[in-house]
């Protein structure tokens, strides 16, 4: 798939978020292996990259990294594939530091792709659910039907095995404008570990 709109829209919400944030000398851990997309956005606004170990070679479910050491955790494109992933988020949420904050992604509409395992489909208020413990900071997605039509095309279900495809101007025009709020192609969830943990 060309990457013009695994680049330019879903990770549109970095915009507004980046702007917000402090990360200058901040830690950020990324799981995954997502061609480091959200980690070079994050090294451009001063966050220094200390790990970043890809997914499955590093056990999620028991991450082994003591608590309270990152101000960032990036999972990216990586939920889907984690067989228990109500346990990767308390990991998630042991490691962060009070007020870091975790950056997940997942895709919604694409086919299975096993790596080695596929799990699961998020919709943004499934990924709200998953990080309950958290303060939700931005949970939503992005995706249109032209652009699911795209990606089940043949042609472009080649490209996986080599082939390249050329998308129309006007058709990636209409793709990249459009949010209809009914056909993801991914959703993403910001959330923020609380810096007072509520003792019951």
């Amino acid at each position: 798939m060309s990457s013009f709109c695994n680049i330019r829209h879903t990770y549109c919400f970095f915009d507004n978020f980046s702007k917000k944030e402090n990360f200058q000398n901040k830690i950020a851990l990324e799981i995954g292996g997502c061609e480091g997309t959200i980690r070079n956005i994050l090294e451009n606004l001063g966050v220094q990259y200390k790990i970043s170990p890809d997914y499955p070679q590093i056990d999620i479910h028991c991450l082994p990294y003591q608590d309270n050491s990152f101000d960032f955790l990036i999972l990216d494109q990586v939920l889907e594939h984690v067989e228990k992933p109500w346990i990767a988020v308390e990991e998630v949420f042991r490691v962060l530091k009070p007020g870091g904050i975790c950056i997940a992604t997942t895709p919604f509409l694409l086919g299975y792709h096993p790596s080695p395992k596929d799990y699961f489909r998020f919709t943004p208020e499934g990924l709200q659910s998953l990080f309950s413990k958290f303060e939700i900071l931005e949970v939503n997605g992005w995706g249109n039907v032209d652009l699911i039509k795209l990606i089940f095309d043949p042609a472009v279900v080649n490209t996986h095995l080599g082939y390249t495809i050329s998308v129309d101007e006007s058709l990636k025009k209409k793709i990249l404008e459009n949010n209809d709020g009914k056909n993801y192609f991914i959703v993403w969830c910001i959330a923020r570990k609380p810096k007072e943990l509520c003792l019951n």
